[in-house]
């Protein structure tokens, strides 16, 4: 949240998306919208969806864990562009 964008911006919307999204299998279970919504307007719109597909897969495959090695992160369906 924090890329090119202020502090004082981002504080606000970091607790919020900590408030809905408190798990990654909050943030799976939640529509990819809410996601979006949630982080409007900090820019680099595509990051909630990518970590939204992220949460979903960890949960889907990973028991709602990121896995802690390298090349399993990496296979993530977006992880590489965050």
């Amino acid at each position: 949240m924090l890329q090119q964008t202020q502090v004082d911006r981002v504080e606000p919307k970091y607790h919020e998306w900590l408030d809905k999204f408190p798990t990654l299998e909050a943030l799976a279970e939640a529509p990819e919208a809410a996601a979006v919504e949630t982080w409007y307007p900090l820019g680099y719109n595509i990051r909630p969806r990518r970590l939204h597909a992220i949460a979903r897969e960890a949960v889907d495959r990973h028991n709602g864990q990121l896995p802690g090695d390298e090349e399993t992160l990496r296979s993530f369906k977006g992880i590489g562009q965050i």
